[in-house]
């Protein structure tokens, strides 16, 4: 379930909640439930994304979160001048 939700957050580069929102469950390599997170070094540059699973779903999203945040990475691509 974890690698599922950070493979999704990986390709499309959104969090798993925000793709289980666009109701396209057939999408390819789609996650349809929270916990999943892009990740995303400190120039936008989209590098990967990490999954989630055990816990409530918005409970695995905040850990994930924590952890990309732990690892001086970013779960959304900054806008340029926002840093």
């Amino acid at each position: 379930m974890a690698q599922w939700k950070g493979r999704s957050a990986a390709i499309y580069r959104r969090s798993t909640r925000e793709t289980a929102a666009w109701n396209v469950p057939t999408a390819p390599m789609i996650a349809a439930m929270e916990g999943g997170v892009p990740l995303f070094a400190r120039d936008g540059t989209a590098i990967g994304g990490v999954g989630v699973s055990g816990a409530p779903s918005e409970f695995d999203a905040e850990c994930g979160t924590r952890a990309a945040e732990a690892a001086s990475l970013a779960v959304s691509r900054q806008k340029p001048g926002s840093e």
